[in-house]
């Protein structure tokens, strides 16, 4: 006569917050078996990093169990907006409601961009940044400055000024 003693159950280990590759060592090490991997985007944990797991840690489960793990992406990067050709006021709003910050604003004289409005930005507009990224922006002087004015004076035969307005 045999006697069966149930079913072998173990405890599921806490597997969050290890790299992806050690947690799947782990809980096939606990005679546990690696179920679903999702990823999702977490400020808090670290890319590659597990963030969560079914069952939770703790857990007496059958041997043989599927643990469910979820692994971060890292941060979730956010696109530069276009900001060329706009009014610096405007691209500034436009960058810090995106999540990103100003960066250095430098000035370049334009004969084709209006005065105050962005030349060109760093990084360009559609990029995928992480957030806080700074945005550089080249904002315009307006049309470089003309040469001084010149004028000639003209004198008569004794060195006194003479009014060109009446020649």
């Amino acid at each position: 006569i045999e006697v069966s003693l149930g079913i072998l159950m173990v405890t599921t280990p806490d597997v969050t917050g290890m790299a992806q590759a050690t947690a799947e060592a782990t809980i096939t090490g606990a005679s546990l078996l690696v179920g679903n991997v999702t990823t999702a985007y977490s400020n808090t944990v670290p890319a590659g990093d597990v963030i969560s797991q079914s069952p939770v840690g703790g857990a007496s489960v059958a041997a043989g169990t599927s643990v469910d793990i979820e692994v971060s992406l890292g941060v979730q990067p956010v696109t530069v907006p276009n900001v060329v050709g706009t009014a610096q006021a405007s691209a500034e709003a436009a960058i810090t409601a995106a999540n990103l910050t100003v960066g250095v604003v430098s000035n370049q004289y334009s004969d084709t961009v209006a005065v105050g409005d962005v030349i060109s930005q760093n990084p360009a507009g559609g990029a995928s940044v992480a957030p806080a990224t700074a945005v550089a922006l080249v904002v315009s002087s307006g049309p470089s400055p003309s040469a001084p004015w010149s004028f000639a004076v003209f004198c008569d035969s004794r060195g006194n000024p003479v009014n060109t307005s009446v020649l």
